[in-house]
């Protein structure tokens, strides 16, 4: 019903999600780990299971997190800030791939080289804090103007204004509708191409020393060519 303040929340969960990566990760778990491995082929579980479960837990949440920021935004700027042109939704997409294309240029040339992995991924967790702050404190102030409009509002004969026709009851609507034809070929289409990206990587990896500029140059090609 709020998909600014909905968006505010994400970031502000990717910092705390970010936040606790960085600090496992700068955590010295060797002796864990090898408990672990040794507990896995006592039970005669394969060691890659093992370490795709891990990877998947370890990188699940913050993906999740990421991956709906972008319909978030493009939700709050058509239901809540009026943006009404046909190719906003083009232009957050464009805006979105250039940010992310900066991001790995600028993590792997700069942060990672200089800074480290751990202080990396806590400069970028606070960058997410940044952001959630920003969009939260736009949200509430949106919702302070409505609601000091909402008197004024209610005298105004706006057919547009009426409750039974605003975002609200569409969105309602919307969330009970299944899924069209083309959002599941969507669904498939990004699940095909975040594989492709993950093969091209290995790929990349295995032919080239597997470097964060080596990683940074592959994300960034698949990028922009998608």
């Amino acid at each position: 019903s709020n998909p600014l303040r909905a968006f505010g929340l994400v970031e502000v969960g990717l910092f705390i999600v970010n936040g606790g990566i960085a600090v496992l990760l700068s955590l010295d778990l060797g002796e864990s780990l090898f408990a672990a491995q040794r507990l896995a082929l006592a039970a005669q579980i394969p060691l890659r299971l093992v370490y795709a479960i891990g990877a998947l837990v370890l990188l699940l949440p913050p993906t999740i997190l990421m991956g709906a920021t972008l319909p978030l935004a493009a939700e709050a700027c058509q239901r809540q800030l009026g943006a009404s042109e046909s190719k906003l939704i083009t232009i957050l997409l464009v805006l979105n791939t250039v940010g992310a294309s900066v991001g790995a240029i600028g993590a792997s040339f700069y942060l990672l080289p200089w800074w480290g992995q751990r202080i990396s991924l806590l400069a970028a967790a606070f960058f997410n804090l940044a952001a959630g702050i920003v969009v939260l404190g736009a949200s509430f102030g949106l919702a302070d103007a409505r609601s000091g409009d909402g008197p004024r509002a209610e005298g105004r004969s706006n057919p547009a204004a009426a409750p039974a026709t605003g975002p609200t009851a569409v969105s309602a609507s919307a969330r009970r509708r299944p899924f069209t034809l083309e959002e599941s070929m969507g669904l498939a289409l990004g699940l095909l191409s975040l594989g492709y990206e993950m093969y091209l990587l290995r790929l990349v990896s295995l032919a080239h020393e597997p470097r964060p500029y080596t990683f940074a140059f592959t994300l960034l090609f698949f990028l922009l060519f998608w």
